[in-house]
């Protein structure tokens, strides 16, 4: 959960497995709140994604392949993308204010 910019961490992070073809291989495991430190001092939302365990035999072999990588890595800047284009625009002010 970001923090500083109001929050936004949970929002950040239901953008990211929304995104289509992200890993139609593997499990969606869902979002998990958690206070993490990589997370919790943030000053914008922050999220972790994990894409795969080495340690399991089918996230080994998918994240061996390049192509795999690739689409995972363009599901979650697509899913950053769609998060910020949601958020309001800030307001300039009027000149001479």
């Amino acid at each position: 959960r970001g923090r500083g910019c109001g929050g936004g961490g949970g929002a950040l992070a239901g953008s990211i497995p929304g995104s289509p073809g992200t890993r139609p291989e593997a499990a969606n495991r869902g979002i998990k709140p958690r206070e993490l430190d990589v997370v919790r001092h943030t000053r914008c939302p922050a999220v972790l994604v994990e894409g795969g365990f080495l340690n399991n035999p089918l996230d080994a072999r998918l994240l061996a392949n390049i192509e795999y990588r690739d689409r995972l890595a363009k599901a979650i800047a697509e899913g950053v993308m769609t998060y910020q284009k949601s958020r309001p625009r800030p307001v300039k002010p009027p000149p001479g204010a």
